[in-house]
């Protein structure tokens, strides 16, 4: 279907009856009268939704590169959980939510579901295993760790 935005068109033109959006949009497809029918963290999933993703080779290659964006990352996670009105105004003034409340509840979910660490919970990619088992049988049996290099990470953890 898209993008966030071409879902929740498609929505409102009828062509789709249901869809998964994440904040902000979820906040302006709710204050536009539609209704949550569900939500992955109150389900008690840890379904993994933020993901960093690199080329095995830019590990090897470009690992001086990888290692300052973690570290940029890990930064940006702390100032957007200890200065509140500086991250409303990066989100108001770059997302674009619509109201300064819809800006507070985007703010209020990553704040709540950002791992303060950015390291991946193997349950949760263990679930998300789970839910391709009925069209890639066996995938489920798989080892998360198979799926995950924090080495990076780890070095960027250790300097903080």
């Amino acid at each position: 279907m898209g993008g966030e935005r071409d879902r929740l068109t498609a929505l409102e033109r009828g062509a789709i009856s249901a869809t998964i959006i994440s904040p902000p949009g979820l906040f302006v497809a709710e204050a536009q009268g539609y209704t949550r029918l569900g939500d992955l963290s109150a389900m008690g999933m840890r379904y993994p939704e933020l993901s960093i993703i690199t080329r095995k080779q830019d590990l090897k290659e470009r690992r001086d590169l990888v290692r300052r964006y973690l570290r940029a990352f890990v930064e940006a996670v702390r100032v957007m959980k200890t200065n509140r009105e500086a991250t409303l105004r990066v989100i108001e003034k770059y997302i674009h939510v619509g109201s300064k409340a819809e800006a507070v509840k985007t703010y209020e979910f990553f704040v709540k579901s950002t791992s303060d660490t950015l390291r991946t919970e193997r349950d949760g990619i263990t679930e998300f295993l789970a839910t391709l088992e009925a069209t890639k049988p066996g995938v489920s049996k798989r080892n998360p760790n198979e799926f995950i290099d924090e080495s990076v990470l780890e070095d960027v953890l250790k300097g903080r």
